[in-house]
């Protein structure tokens, strides 16, 4: 049977930034914030990878999803928010 385990860095972000990328998914953005939060993304592959979750929870279908992949990505971003306080 195959076993494998899951390692997850979970690493903080200010609640500011969770904020913006809300906000931007939302379309609810100014140009401003839009450029800021993508030079954010750009320097860090942690917060694309929950940009990321962020955008498939609200914009994709679940089902085209592996679900434990899926899980995994709303366990780790779930961590965050919540280290933030945000949950």
């Amino acid at each position: 049977m195959f076993s494998s385990s899951l390692v997850v860095t979970v690493k903080s972000y200010p609640s500011e930034t969770y904020e913006l990328m809300a906000r931007c998914l939302a379309g609810e953005s100014s140009p401003e914030e839009s450029m800021q939060l993508h030079e954010l993304l750009a320097m860090d592959a942690d917060l694309r990878d929950d940009y990321a979750t962020l955008k498939l929870l609200l914009f994709e279908k679940c089902e085209d999803t592996p679900e434990m992949n899926l899980k995994n990505k709303f366990a780790r971003l779930s961590r965050r928010l919540g280290d933030d306080g945000l949950m």
